[in-house]
Order: structure tokens, then C-alpha cells, then sequence
């Protein structure tokens, strides 16, 4: 309620703040999309195989002076058919009404530099799909192709020149991240995998699931404030066809660890759940240091992202990973087809981590271990835009794949329909979500 209420008052502040200066200069723009899913397989109450989202996205840009401008953009979304969050879960399970301001913000110029106070996303990545340098936000994990960064209050300074550029922020405080519905699909329904199964060694097991599940949300555990005081420095420079960064960021990880508490009752060889999962985050502070490089050739562009990430928390018992490294390497090219052009982009990730990978959607940094992307986009005309995607995780052998087509129908309607595809032939997150394959239907009216 109270993330509520903060979401809402700046949202009106802004918006009279802007009137009282200028009231004929407002003009919100923004979006409304339904998007529904259509999943091939049942996988029985509480799930559904029919989940209508609908999003409502608001936007304007208001300048007060030539140096001072109001930027914000508000976004409403909503599974229809999730369960409604209990009391105690408001605050961590918002998948039937996730509010956020991804943007809110003041900003000031003068000459090179630039100061910005209030909510705002901040991407220090140099790569599309998955960005190890992306840490500064948290996430809404409501669905793996649909993970919204939630808007942090912050403080931020940027001084560019035309060959470097340096960029300081401040976080006083985190917003957690938001985990699924009680009744998502994309929660584990078959098995958790690496679960702890001794109280006295650090042993790890695959844990089956009953058929008659609930799952549960209990309060988040913050480990050594990590949500408190999170702030960042970036550098970058511009020379030529090369395009160089440095990153380093403290705070709290975007990837909260999950906790799980239940019942382990001895099944064989291995161990059944009982049918009372509770589920809780774990917040924990990291030190993230990343280089980044673009390179612009002719017809090729080059990208590459390394980060290290160091955990500062007391991880005890915690089961959380003491370190990660991760690298990308990709390349996008265009391929000229009819009158248009074939956008083609390629990637690998390789990811050194020391802790085995949970099935649990939070943990979807983990489809990167070891894992090449492959892209393709064509619009064949001003109205129709064709596209394709596929990524395959090398650990555990999975695959999930998409193809999709978009018609502009107008100016102000989009239609677009696509199909998701999961595989995997081991327990890892990707086999998790086997039974998830679906069809999405999109339509988008734009204001």
C-alpha cells in the first residue's frame, strides 16, 4: 500500500506541477495493450491455460525552461485470472495489479552536464536480450518474456562530452522485486531442483511436488540493508568506430534469492513436498564491476560485456553464490531482402558461477550460463513485421524458440500474433517451463 501510494502521489504531483506552469502545454500520450496467452497443455487447478494480461502505459515530457525539464511514464498491468495476493503477500505477489513509475523525474541541463532527481530505469548495458551490466534495477518477475524494471527513486549526474562521458547515481532505497501469482504457471509444478534436503550438510536434491500444490509468500529477509544506500559510476568514450565503458555498481542484486520452506517426506530414494510450499525473498548486497565495447564496422556491429559481481552479505547458510562472472560476445547485421533489410544478431554467453542453478523464475539470470541467442527481424512492408527467435542453453540441453508476426492495421492499432516454444532434457529452468508452450495474441492501441 504504501509503494501505492508513493507510485501515485508523484504521478500527481508531476502531472499538477506541469499544469500550474503551463496548462495548455500537457500532453500525455501512451498505450493500451491486452495480451493473451494460450497454453497447449492443462496443468490443472490452480493454473489456467487461458491468461488475459492487459497494460496501460502513460507518458509525457513537459520543459519548464530551456534547462529544466518533467519526464515520467506510469505503467499499469494485470493478469486477469490471477489469484488475489493475501494480506500478508501484498507487498511481494502484485501479478493482478502491478503499478510502477519507471519514470518520474526532474531534470536540469547546463551544457555538458545533466541532473536528474526522482524515479527513473537506468541500462548500463551494451547488448540486447540479457545484459550483464543491467544491475541497477530491480524486476517484476511475472513471466519470463515479461520481466518490467521497476522505476528506484534516485539521484543522478551526467557530464558528456563528444569523446568521454561520466555518470554518478544514488539510490537511497530499493523497491523489492515482485514475484508470480500464487497460481502462476511459471512457478515450478513437477519438481524443485538443487534444494537443500539435509539440515545437517550443505546436500542438494531434486524435491518431487504433489499434485494438490499451494504455494505461499512469507516475509522477505533483507540481508545487511541491502536496499539501502545503492549507488553506481559509469565512464565511458567515444573513439571512432569503438565505443568503450567501465561500470561499477553496489547495492542490492536484482536477482533476490528465493527461499523455500516446506515438508520434505522421504519417497524412495528421494523426497515428496508436502502440499504447503512457502516461498520468500532473500535481498543481498554486491559489488558489480563491468567493462563494456561497441565496435561499428561497415555492415557488421560488434558487442561485448564482462562483469564480475562479488556478494558482500554474510551468504551463510544462505545458499547464495559468493561470486559470478559472466560474459557476452555478439553481432548484428543487416542483409538486404526485397525493398527491406534482414536484421540478423548473434550471441554467446558464458557465465562461471560456483553454486548449481534452482528451477525458480527469479533465477532466470541463469538461462545464460552457457547459452548462444540467435535474432532475426524483417519488416517485409510499412505494415507487417515478421520475426524469429531461439536460444539454446548447453547444461541442461534446452531450447526455447518463438516466431511471431506484427500488422500495423493503423497508425493507432497494432495486432500481433506469436508462438513460445520450451524443450529442455534436463531439470534446469527451461524443462520447468516444457509444459508452457503457448500462442499470444497482442493488440496495442496507441494514444
Amino acid at each position: 500500500m504504501i509503494r501505492l501510494l508513493l507510485v501515485l502521489t508523484s504521478l500527481i504531483v508531476g502531472i499538477l506541477l506541469a499544469l500550474l506552469v503551463s496548462p495548455k502545454a500537457l500532453a500525455i500520450s501512451g498505450s493500451l495493450k491486452s495480451s493473451t496467452d494460450f497454453y497447449q497443455q492443462k496443468l490443472g487447478r490452480p493454473t489456467d491455460d487461458l491468461v488475459p494480461f492487459g497494460q496501460l502505459e502513460l507518458n509525457d515530457k513537459h520543459r519548464f525552461t530551456k534547462r529544466l525539464r518533467l519526464q515520467w511514464k506510469f505503467v499499469a498491468l494485470g493478469n486477469f485470472e490471477a489469484t488475489k495476493p493475501d494480506e500478508n503477500e501484498e507487498r511481494m505477489a502484485h501479478e493482478q495489479s502491478f503499478l510502477d513509475l519507471p519514470e518520474a523525474f526532474l531534470e536540469y541541463r547546463d551544457g555538458a552536464s545533466k541532473f536528474r532527481v526522482g524515479m527513473n530505469t537506468v541500462n548500463w548495458g551494451v547488448v540486447d536480450v540479457s545484459s550483464p551490466s543491467n544491475v541497477v534495477n530491480t524486476s517484476a518477475f511475472l513471466h519470463p518474456l515479461r520481466l518490467p524494471k521497476r522505476g528506484s527513486p534516485m539521484v543522478e549526474w551526467q557530464w558528456d562530452k563528444e569523446t568521454f562521458g561520466i555518470s554518478a547515481l544514488y539510490i537511497p532505497r530499493q523497491p523489492r522485486s515482485v514475484l508470480p501469482a500464487r497460481d502462476s504457471r511459471w512457478l515450478p509444478r513437477d519438481v524443485l531442483t538443487n534444494m537443500p534436503v539435509s539440515i545437517t550438510t550443505d546436500e542438494l536434491g531434486t524435491v518431487a511436488l504433489p499434485d494438490e500444490l499451494r504455494y505461499s509468500y512469507m516475509s522477505d529477509r533483507e540481508l545487511d540493508h541491502a536496499r539501502d544506500h545503492n549507488y553506481g559510476v559509469r565512464l565511458k568514450s567515444h573513439l571512432g568506430s569503438f565505443d568503450f565503458q567501465l561500470t561499477y555498481f553496489e547495492g542490492m542484486s536484482p536477482f533476490p534469492k528465493i527461499r523455500i520452506q516446506t515438508v520434505l517426506n522421504p519417497s524412495g530414494s528421494g523426497f515428496v513436498a508436502d502440499p504447503e510450499v512457502s516461498l520468500g525473498q532473500t535481498q543481498y548486497k554486491v559489488r558489480s564491476s563491468g567493462l563494456g565495447m561497441t565496435y561499428a564496422a561497415e555492415s557488421v556491429i560488434f558487442r561485448f560485456e564482462s562483469v564480475y559481481q562479488h556478494t558482500l552479505s554474510d551468504i551463510t547458510n544462505q545458499g547464495i553464490h559468493p561470486w559470478v562472472w559472466s560474459s557476452v560476445a555478439g553481432a548484428e547485421t543487416n542483409i538486404d531482402l526485397g525493398t527491406s533489410s534482414l536484421t540478423i544478431l548473434a550471441q554467446y554467453y558464458h557465465t562461471d558461477i560456483p553454486t548449481k542453478a534452482d528451477n525458480l523464475i527469479s533465477s532466470s539470470y541463469r538461462l545464460f550460463d552457457r547459452t548462444g541467442v540467435l535474432g532475426l527481424r524483417w519488416p517485409a512492408s510499412d505494415a507487417w513485421l515478421i520475426s524469429a527467435s531461439a536460444l539454446l542453453e548447453t547444461q541442461t540441453q534446452g531450447l526455447f524458440w518463438s516466431a511471431g508476426v506484427e500488422n500495423k492495421i493503423s497508425d493507432s492499432l497494432k495486432m500481433a500474433v506469436s508462438w513460445r516454444d520450451f524443450s529442455a532434457q534436463k531439470d534446469g529452468l527451461i524443462k520447468t517451463f516444457d509444459k508452457n508452450d503457448h500462442a499470444n495474441l497482442d493488440l496495442t492501441y496507441f494514444f
